[in-house]
């Protein structure tokens, strides 16, 4: 079988009658043959010494060198190079190619250096398409064979037969196959996001992953969404022109359609919703009240939903009314309100006497404005008082009865007016009888210095008198006593003005005169002093000391 190298027989046979004794021949075998075929084996032989060629009638017959054709293996058999066949191939040349647009064959490489190294010398090879006939196995090889193998494009199973030629060597012809993969390629749609606004929205954006260039999907039927949520951005697609289906495993990734709630954290009557509260200012009256508000539509949205919460409360005061969106709506937004307090006046009462010296009091309030509810009331302390001439407030202070909360009212005190009048001046009890019709008469002695007119009157309380000199004229009295020094001034009339704090003014009148003040020897006394003539200078008189100054 050939193996590349020469195949050659030295050996001869003789047949024949033979050649006798010794006498005999050498041979000279140069018979060759290497390659595959069938040559003679030829040679020449020469006569040993003392062999007469005479003797001898010699036929040549020369034997065929045969060299066989080697095989690799038998047709369909194994073949050459490592490795196994893939589990469900057909070949250690099989190729297993992902769609990529391209054209794909058996790994024609691996198929030449795997002969390479098994074949001596050169070798061709010739591949050929399968022709089906055994429902995408191995059938048979559609003629001719080509120098180029056949290429596949798109997805599938392909068998490739094969066949490797040399004159030494049996034709080889083998099948593999050629698979090519679905090309996996993602189709994603986008994400959307949106505040609620009673729209429906969609998103029609989708990016694709993984197609061959100019190839791909028409997206549609997308998916929407209108009310707070999230949904998958479904749809639909269909291949592209120039794209085939059989080429890809296609992926389809839903992005999320989410709306969320709108806020109504700004709200605002004048603005983007209308708000009504009823109930607000409502004055307190011992039940409960409710405040409500309601939001309107605009612009056709939808009206809002919400819960409140801090809408109802009995008591005078301030409060929060909160809303809280729900459903489609989201955040919280408060209003202020009230329950007014119940305007309340206390007023304590009016009362007037003329001055008796005892203390004037009125214990009584009038309850006016808004007044108090049934059941509530208050209690009251009285603190005025007035006893003198003038005026003065009925204080008083006041205490919320039991279940009157001072929280539900605004209580103003009004203090009334304690008056007190003066009184008519009886002048016998205070001069011991009229002093208009009877004059007072006030005298004093002597005393050497200007004296004013003065008067004592039969009176317990703080008094002043006022002066005048002439009758009629209320501008001419004044707080300064008219006065007298000698007894030679005479007498003085003087108008009074007596002035009290709880009585009339009485007016009188007074003569006023300085009587002489009688001098005794006690008052004035001889000095011891001793006195003598003296010629020429002047004569010393005796001198006199005045022990009462009050004489002079």
């Amino acid at each position: 079988v050939y193996d590349g190298t020469p195949l050659a027989n030295p050996s001869v046979a003789v047949g024949g009658d033979g050649f006798i004794g010794i006498e005999g021949a050498t041979f000279d075998v140069t018979g060759s043959q290497t390659v595959a075929g069938t040559g003679k084996n030829t040679f020449a032989y020469t006569l040993k010494a003392g062999t007469l060629a005479g003797d001898y009638d010699i036929t040549k017959v020369e034997g065929d060198l045969t060299v066989t054709k080697a095989s690799t293996g038998d047709e369909g058999g194994d073949e050459p190079g490592g490795g196994e066949v893939p589990q469900g191939g057909e070949s250690k040349f099989d190729v297993t190619a992902m769609y990529d647009g391209e054209g794909h064959t058996i790994d024609t490489n691996a198929l030449v250096a795997a002969f390479g190294a098994v074949v001596i010398g050169e070798f061709a090879v010739a591949y050929a398409a399968d022709d089906g006939s055994a429902n995408g196995g191995p059938g048979v090889p559609v003629q001719p064979w080509l120098a180029e193998a056949p290429a596949y494009t798109n997805a599938g199973e392909y068998v490739v037969w094969y066949r490797v030629s040399n004159p030494n060597y049996n034709d080889f012809i083998h099948a593999a196959k050629v698979t090519i993969t679905n090309r996996p390629v993602t189709v994603t749609s986008a994400d959307g996001s949106w505040t609620y606004d009673a729209q429906t929205h969609s998103n029609a954006t989708v990016t694709t992953e993984g197609f061959v260039d100019g190839e791909g999907v028409v997206a549609s039927n997308f998916a929407t969404i209108t009310d707070v949520g999230s949904a998958a951005n479904a749809f639909t697609y269909v291949f592209a022109d120039g794209t085939l289906a059989e080429n890809y495993a296609v992926t389809c990734v839903t992005g999320t359609l989410t709306v969320v709630a709108a806020g109504i954290d700004g709200w605002t009557d004048d603005a983007k919703w209308s708000v009504t509260l009823s109930g607000d200012g409502a004055k307190y009256d011992g039940t409960e009240k409710t405040c409500e508000v309601t939001a309107l539509a605009y612009d056709g949205f939808a009206i809002p939903t919400f819960t409140v919460a801090g809408n109802t409360a009995a008591d005078a005061g301030d409060y929060t009314l909160t809303v809280t969106g729900t459903g489609n709506f989201s955040g919280l937004h408060t209003f202020p309100w009230s329950i007014v307090k119940r305007e309340v006046t206390l007023t304590s009462g009016d009362a007037s006497k003329v001055y008796d010296g005892t203390a004037l009091v009125k214990h009584e309030v009038a309850v006016s404005g808004d007044g108090f509810i049934e059941g509530e009331s208050a209690s009251y302390n009285f603190t005025g008082s007035q006893t003198s001439v003038g005026t003065s407030e009925n204080t008083f202070t006041y205490t919320l009865n039991d279940g009157t909360k001072a929280g539900n009212y605004d209580i103003t005190t009004v203090n009334g007016t304690l008056t007190v009048t003066p009184a008519t001046l009886n002048p016998t009890d205070v001069f011991g009888g009229d002093a208009i019709e009877t004059p007072l008469v006030c005298e004093k002695v002597f005393n050497g210095a200007a004296q004013p007119v003065e008067i004592v009157p039969n009176f317990d309380e703080p008094y002043q008198f006022l002066w005048a000199l002439a009758d009629g004229n209320e501008n001419a009295y004044s707080a300064t006593a008219p006065t007298l020094r000698n007894v030679a001034d005479g007498e003085l009339t003087v108008y009074f003005k007596f002035v009290t704090e709880n009585y009339e003014p009485y007016y009188g009148k007074v003569v006023f005169r300085i009587l002489a003040k009688e001098l005794t020897d006690e008052m004035v006394v001889l000095s011891d002093e001793a006195f003598y003539y003296d010629p020429g200078s002047t004569v010393k008189k005796p001198s006199v000391t005045v022990a009462d100054t009050n004489a002079l």
